[in-house]
Formats: C-alpha cells, structure tokens, sequence
C-alpha cells in the first residue's frame, strides 16, 4: 500500500483545515519512494493526480508540464464559481 503525504505550509494548513488561505498548488510526497521503480512511481503519480484534479480540465503548457516518475507539475483550469469585480484583467 502506497503513502501519500502533503507537504509544505499551505497544503498542510489546507488539509487540516487550519487556513482559509487560497493556494493554487499542493505539494505531495511519496514515502519510501525508492522502493518503487520509475515506472511504478510515475503510474502511482498519474493515478493520485488524476484523482485529485478529477473535475478539473488539464491545461498542458510547453516547458511547464513536466510528467517524469521523479517529478510531477501540471496546470489544471477550474470553473470560476461567483462573478466578482474584485479582480480586473486592464488598468
């Protein structure tokens, strides 16, 4: 059985619900992740990745999306849930 931990400040105050914070990443960590091989380890990245951004769009971005059995970074687009004015995109 694998184990999959959070890491860093934000998303262990997310998971624990100790902030109300907004992140747009997570940091996760495998333990004994040398006891996989790469290829083990990159399926078992896919895996948790797709099931935490399961209802979200993946955004695959040149020089930015990197899936490799060590390392996993992808950006995902999720639906905007309350217009706001709060934010503008001109000056």
């Amino acid at each position: 059985m694998e184990k999959v931990v959070f890491k860093e400040g934000t998303s262990l105050a997310k998971a624990y619900r100790l902030t109300n914070r907004f992140s747009e990443d997570i940091d996760i960590a495998v333990i004994d992740a040398e006891s996989f091989s790469g290829n083990q380890l990159k399926m078992l990245i896919k895996r948790l990745a797709k099931n935490m951004a399961s209802d979200m769009e993946e955004n695959v971005v040149l020089h930015i999306t990197s899936k490799g059995s060590r390392f996993y970074r992808a950006l995902y687009k999720y639906s905007q849930i309350q217009e706001s004015s709060a934010v503008r995109d001109r000056f």
